[in-house]
């Protein structure tokens, strides 16, 4: 939290008023997005090179992330498996 108003980009937005602050706000949050894409564009094309269905790949990939983040990258508990095959013989004395 403390990071964000140290941030010169914040002392601007909050120094300026009206449509200089959107200005620096949302340059800032193209130029975030435009650096990550950067970042994985290699890895999305290789992506879309390895596999046979390129928006199921996706929505694995998409998915598995969620379930990351919603465990906080802890492995997942699997709950007990318990049999419930019961045959004839087991009631027969």
């Amino acid at each position: 939290v403390a990071d964000g108003y140290s941030s010169p980009m914040y002392i601007v937005a909050n120094e300026s008023h009206g449509e200089d602050a959107m200005a620096v706000y949302y340059g800032l949050a193209g130029l975030k997005y435009l650096n990550l894409y950067a970042e994985n564009v290699q890895l999305l094309e290789s992506l879309e090179e390895g596999s046979v269905d390129y928006y199921e790949a996706m929505k694995s990939a998409y998915l598995q992330n969620r379930s990351k983040i919603r465990t906080c990258g802890k492995p997942v508990e699997q709950a007990p498996e318990y049999d419930f095959d019961m045959d004839v013989e087991d009631y027969e004395d």
